[in-house]
């Protein structure tokens, strides 16, 4: 499932792909930050780690990844039955310049910024509790395109 990371190691890694990747859903799951799951446990893999692990490969490679991961967690667990779905949009404040084009949101002012990262969860609710079956990275002029495409696939 994770050879698509195409995270190629030495033999002598502490932190093979699967510890990485597990990371990454950890975090998207509980709705926190790479730095809050490196914090969260003595094992756990430093924030620094992580980023220098994931530093070549294409996010959109990254974020199927963490879905699948979630995905097939999910289809474990959930009734089949008629659920309840819900998605949230995150927009974190941006300030200084972009490395590539498009990579952060103009928005409303706040926090004295124009300019934000924004991504976007899709839970499903269950007894009062949601559970993340996907996350996405919105980028400038495809953000809500790209959430509704992601959504049918985790839907289907």
């Amino acid at each position: 499932m994770l050879s698509f990371l195409c995270m190629d190691a030495s033999p002598n890694v502490i932190y093979s792909a699967r510890s990485v990747a597990y990371h990454l859903v950890n975090a998207a799951a509980a709705q926190t930050t790479v730095n809050q799951v490196s914090q969260s446990g003595s094992k756990a893999a430093t924030e620094g780690t992580i980023r220098y692990r994931l530093r070549d490969l294409p996010l959109d490679n990254v974020q199927d990844a963490v879905n699948q991961m979630l995905k097939s967690k999910a289809i474990k667990t959930l009734p089949r039955r008629r659920l309840t779905f819900a998605i949230d949009f995150v927009l974190l404040p941006f300030y200084g310049k972009e490395k590539r084009e498009g990579d952060t949101i103009r928005s409303k002012a706040k926090q004295g910024t124009t300019r934000f990262f924004a991504y976007a969860s899709i839970y499903v609710i269950l007894r009062n509790k949601r559970y993340t079956l996907a996350v996405t990275y919105c980028r400038k002029g495809r953000h809500n395109r790209v959430l509704a495409q992601r959504g049918r696939r985790v839907i289907d």
